[in-house]
């Protein structure tokens, strides 16, 4: 297996000499990791919300609501 080659400004270089698009290594940003971790926490909270809204809507009862919301846990 090749391996891949590192060019002067730091990107690395792919077979035939191309550069790998997103391939330089800086290192994760905080802001990036927290943002991303925001986004997956309002999605969550989002759809703790609306999916007992939804099975509401649809005729299920109060049990069978609680069981599928407590299912993914």
């Amino acid at each position: 297996m090749a391996e891949a080659l590192q060019n002067s400004e730091g990107s690395y270089i792919g077979p035939g000499g191309v550069e790998q698009p997103g391939s330089k290594r800086n290192g994760g940003c905080a802001a990036d990791i927290y943002a991303a971790r925001a986004l997956r926490d309002f999605g969550d909270g989002f759809a703790a919300v609306l999916l007992p809204v939804y099975l509401a809507s649809i005729g299920l009862g109060p049990l069978k609501i609680g069981v599928v919301a407590i299912d993914p846990l």
